[in-house]
């Protein structure tokens, strides 16, 4: 981060990254991750245009240790990860729908995944579409175990 492009917005992110994995290891005792988005990259502007600044996979080491959750650590652990087409009601005056809710703000999409949804993930992150030449690309993301 030190001798990248836009420090100070990378450090913001950062440190909703690291409390990100602090609560992620209250739940799950081992797994990996894979980190997308313009936060990875040396001289993208984390936070610029309409999508988070890092985008999370997270692979669980263990599925039972999950599965075995109850109540309301089950439903703290379902917080932590990004929900999409939420229905808020209200009074009917406002927009009652929101198209993501991001466990970090606007600064961090997560999802959880399975050993069976990697090669999903992996063929969207792997490659990438460029909107502009309408080409595939070849794409990266970092991986990082825990």
């Amino acid at each position: 981060m030190i001798d990248a492009q836009h420090s100070d917005t990378r450090q913001v992110v950062f440190y909703g990254l690291q409390a990100y994995l602090g609560q992620l290891r209250e739940f799950m005792t081992r797994g990996h991750l894979w980190l997308d988005g313009s936060f990875v990259t040396r001289d993208s502007q984390p936070g610029v245009g309409r999508d988070p600044a890092l985008t999370l996979a997270v692979f669980p080491a263990n599925l039972a240790e999950l599965e075995l959750l109850t109540g309301e650590r089950r439903s703290r652990l379902r917080r932590l990860f990004t929900m999409s087409d939420v229905v808020i009601g209200g009074d009917g005056r406002t927009s009652s729908y929101l198209g993501a809710i991001h466990p970090v703000g606007f600064h961090i999409a997560a999802y959880l995944g399975t050993d069976t949804d990697k090669e999903h993930w992996l063929r969207g992150w792997a490659t990438g579409l460029d909107a502009e030449e309408a080409v595939l690309a070849d794409r990266g993301f970092v991986e990082v175990p825990w």
